[in-house]
């Protein structure tokens, strides 16, 4: 089978005579680095991103530490959020960048 992304991520998961996934989604490697866990780590000389010791992606070390800042970058903004839930995300430049930059980085880049 051709998948065009190697991620499945789902919902729920319900057992009876078989297993069941519910509200699934097939998602790119780039989706997992950027939106999964903050809990990354860099391999530079194996040219590798660990999340949660469990998912390993190949990636040059340039990719590697864009994926690691703009992560830290989104995590400020999600907790400014959520210590100030007056605070305007949608008007806010610093944040409005963040945001673009991830949207253009899950559209235009794969692996």
């Amino acid at each position: 089978s051709n998948y065009k992304h190697p991620f499945l991520v789902f919902h729920e998961k319900m057992k009876t005579s078989k297993v069941y996934l519910c509200d699934c989604t097939l998602v790119s490697a780039m989706a997992i680095l950027l939106l999964g866990s903050s809990n990354l780590e860099v391999d530079h000389k194996g040219g590798t991103i660990k999340v949660l010791d469990r998912i390993i992606v190949k990636a040059p070390a340039q990719v590697a530490v864009m994926v690691r800042q703009m992560r830290y970058a989104l995590d400020r903004q999600l907790h400014a959020k959520i210590e100030d839930p007056t605070f305007d995300l949608a008007n806010d430049n610093t944040a409005a960048q963040v945001v673009s930059t991830i949207v253009k980085l899950l559209c235009d880049h794969d692996f």
